[in-house]
Order: structure tokens, then C-alpha cells, then sequence
């Protein structure tokens, strides 16, 4: 009898370590930005909608832009290729009805290796640079703000953009959540955004995952300042000054995802 009850007790222990290492996996939970409300004190109001697939990567993202007592939405819908990579962009400006498609191919590695560039079905040319001593590609072609060049780090993260001279350096803390800490954002996910929105990338965070301290410009920096974070370290509020007397108030929110 003490047998069996002694082989029942190690069956029920076996199972109840088994459901809890199943438990811990199903667990891992990752945040996820949902909103980006930005306040700038020229009363401009902008307003980040982010969307996802259910491999968590990056499927849509809705602009909501009123500034002068003009409103305006874009809209970006993102398609990534069998490897997940980033392969299409169209986006559409719902107000003047411009729609634009950025498209990325690959080598075998991974390296984007061409890009092309239409707006209202036609093609404008641009070329795509990748230099592997730095780990950074360069965009040229036919719009004002190239050539532009992204340098990243060994991990993909972006460093710093060079926008045909004007340098836009990310200083960051390294050891503390960004906003995009656990989105996996890609190279090809940077240069859409830097090509089309050059003068208002900031307003994404650079799609950072670790904490901006400031942006070193050609002039003066923006700094990252005000920083509060909820109960699980999530950035949910902080401000951006970009001159003595302009700065941006943002308002974030996020989705609770699992990894």
C-alpha cells in the first residue's frame, strides 16, 4: 500500500513540474508599443496607432497628424517575405490620396541588396549601398534628403543617420527599456521610415529598444528628459526638448504580448 501511494505521489509531482515548466514558457510576455501620443507646445498633436502580426512583428501603423487646424492620416501596411524579413511597404496618404510602395529584396545572407521606390505607379530611382566593414547602408537617388545612410550596430540597432550631411546621433543607456524594447524591428524597417518621414523619425523613438538619453545633431541636441515608466519599467511618459523654447510630450501605451 505505502508502494503505491509513494509511486502515485511521484506521478502527480512529475506532472505538476511538467505543467510548470509549460507554465514558465507560455508566461514569457513581451510589451509591445499600441499608442504614441505626442503633444508639441506649438499645439501640433500627432498620433501613433501600432499594429502586429502574430509573429509580433510589425503589420500596420496609422498617423494621425493635426497641426494648424489641418488633420491628416497615412498609413503604412507592412509585408514581410517566407523569412520574415520586411519586403513590401504601401503607404497611403488618406488625405491628398498619394499612394506610395517601398519594396526590399535580399541576398542569401539577409543583406538588402535592392530597392525600389514608386509613388502613384511611378517608379523613382534610388540604389542601396550596404557596406559590411561598418555594418550601414546609403540610399541615393533623386530626393532631396539623400544620400542618406543608417549605420547599426551588431545587433541591428540603429546607431546613428546621416541625412546627406546632417548627422543625427542616438546616445542611449544601454542598460535601460526603450520603447521598442521587444519588438523586433529590422534595418529595412528604418530605411522606409527615414526615407519617407526624415524630418519626423524622432517621433517613432528611432524604433529604439533601449532608453534615448539624447539625439547629437549638427546644432543643438534633443534631449530626452521626464522619463516615467509604469509598474512593469515600460516607458509611459517622457519629453523631448529640441530648442529653448519647443518640446514634445509623449503618451505611450502598450499591448501585452506573448513572445
Amino acid at each position: 500500500m505505502k508502494k503505491v501511494w509513494y509511486v502515485t505521489l511521484l506521478c502527480f509531482m512529475s506532472m505538476f513540474f511538467n505543467c510548470s515548466k509549460d507554465s514558465l514558457k507560455q508566461s514569457k510576455m513581451g510589451y509591445f508599443p499600441k499608442t504614441i501620443d505626442l503633444e508639441y507646445n506649438t499645439e501640433q498633436t500627432v498620433l501613433y496607432k501600432l499594429f502586429y502580426t502574430t509573429k509580433n512583428l510589425l503589420s500596420q501603423i496609422n498617423i494621425e497628424r493635426s497641426s494648424d487646424g489641418e488633420n491628416t492620416r497615412i498609413v503604412y501596411d507592412f509585408q514581410y517575405n517566407d523569412q520574415g524579413l520586411l519586403k513590401d511597404v504601401q503607404i497611403t496618404d488618406e488625405t491628398d490620396n498619394i499612394p506610395l510602395k517601398v519594396s526590399f529584396a535580399y541576398d542569401v545572407n539577409g543583406i538588402i541588396d535592392d530597392i525600389d521606390f514608386v509613388s502613384s505607379g511611378t517608379e523613382i530611382e534610388t540604389s542601396i549601398f550596404y557596406n559590411s566593414a561598418v555594418n550601414s547602408y546609403t540610399v541615393d537617388g533623386e530626393f532631396g534628403n539623400l544620400p542618406t545612410t543608417w549605420n547599426f550596430d551588431s545587433k541591428n540597432h540603429l546607431k546613428d543617420i546621416n541625412i546627406n550631411g546632417n548627422v543625427f546621433g542616438l546616445d542611449l543607456d544601454e542598460a535601460s527599456k526603450g520603447v521598442f524594447y521587444d519588438v523586433p524591428m529590422q534595418p529595412a524597417h528604418h530605411i522606409c521610415s527615414g526615407l519617407l518621414f526624415y524630418l519626423f523619425s524622432y517621433e517613432l523613438y528611432y524604433f529604439s529598444p533601449s532608453k534615448i538619453v539624447k539625439v547629437i545633431t549638427n546644432e543643438k541636441p534633443f534631449l530626452y528628459q521626464n522619463n516615467v515608466r509604469d509598474d512593469n519599467g515600460n516607458l509611459i511618459f517622457f519629453q523631448i526638448n529640441y530648442s529653448d523654447e519647443q518640446f514634445i510630450g509623449y503618451n505611450i501605451s502598450y499591448e501585452n504580448r506573448s513572445l
